[in-house]
C-alpha cells in the first residue's frame, strides 16, 4: 500500500511540476519580447523615433499573443498613440486606424486591470481625437479621477482635456474639476499660471475655483503679473 502510495505522489508531484512549467513558460516568453519597449516607455521620450515605435509595436503584439498582460495593453496603447502623432492631422484618414488601435488596447488593458488613472486619462484623450461623444470623454476622465484623485505628475493634463468639455460637464465633475485647479496650485503652479494667462476663459473658471487666503490669492496673481511681463511679445 505504502509503495502504491508513494507513486501517487511521484505521479501527482510530476503533475504539478509539469503545469507549473506550462504556465510559466509563456509567462517567461511574453517578457522576453516586452523586454525592448519597456525599456523604451521607460525612457518617457516625447518624441520616439519611428522605426523604434514599430519595433516596439510588434515585440508588445507578440509579448501579448503569449500573455494578456494589461501592462503589455497600456504600453501598447501608448505606443500607437505616439504612431498616430507622428502623422499629420491632415492625413486623418492614416490616422483614425491608428487612433481606433490605441484605444482598443487601452480598453482591454483596463478591462484586465481597471484601477489606472493614467490609462483611462489616455483612453479619454484618444476618445478626444476620435471625436468620441462628450458624454463618453467625460465619463473616462471621471474615471480616471476615481481610480486616483491626487496626481501630481499629470493634474495638469487632465485639466487641460477636461477644460475642453467644461460646459458639458455634470455637475459632480465640476465639483473634481475644481479640486483639479487647487491641486494643481499646490503641485504645478507655474504650469497652472501657465495655462491661465494664455487662456481667458479659463481665468474665470480659475478664480471661482481655486480657494485661496488673501495672502495666497496676492502671491498668486502677482506670478500671473509677473509671467505675463516675462512673456510679453
Amino acid at each position: 500500500m505504502s509503495v502504491i502510495y508513494k507513486h501517487i505522489t511521484v505521479v501527482i508531484g510530476i503533475v504539478i511540476s509539469c503545469a507549473s512549467l506550462y504556465l510559466a513558460v509563456p509567462r517567461f516568453i511574453s517578457s522576453l519580447y516586452a523586454l525592448y519597449p519597456n525599456t523604451a516607455y521607460d525612457q518617457n521620450e516625447t518624441q520616439i523615433p519611428l522605426n523604434i515605435l514599430e519595433n516596439c509595436i510588434t515585440d508588445l503584439t507578440d509579448a501579448i499573443s503569449w500573455q494578456r498582460d494589461s501592462s503589455y495593453f497600456k504600453k501598447l496603447g501608448v505606443f500607437k498613440l505616439k504612431n498616430a502623432e507622428i502623422i499629420s492631422t491632415k492625413l486623418q484618414v492614416f490616422r483614425e486606424p491608428i487612433l481606433r488601435e490605441a484605444q482598443k488596447a487601452f480598453v482591454d488593458g483596463l478591462t484586465i486591470s481597471p484601477v489606472d488613472p493614467i490609462a483611462w486619462y489616455q483612453l479619454a484623450y484618444v476618445d478626444s481625437l476620435l471625436n468620441e461623444s462628450n458624454d463618453k470623454i467625460i465619463n473616462d476622465l471621471r474615471l480616471s479621477y476615481y481610480a486616483g484623485r491626487v496626481e501630481p505628475d499629470f493634474t495638469m493634463d487632465r485639466i487641460k482635456l477636461n477644460y475642453r468639455y467644461y460646459y458639458n460637464l455634470p455637475e459632480d465633475m465640476i465639483t473634481i474639476f475644481n479640486q483639479q485647479i487647487n491641486f494643481a496650485w499646490q503641485f504645478n503652479p507655474k504650469e497652472l499660471i501657465q495655462f491661465y494667462s494664455n487662456n481667458p476663459e479659463f481665468k474665470k473658471l480659475t478664480d471661482n475655483a481655486i480657494n485661496m487666503s488673501p495672502d495666497e490669492s496676492i502671491k498668486f496673481h502677482q506670478q500671473i503679473d509677473r509671467y505675463i511681463k516675462t512673456h510679453k511679445k
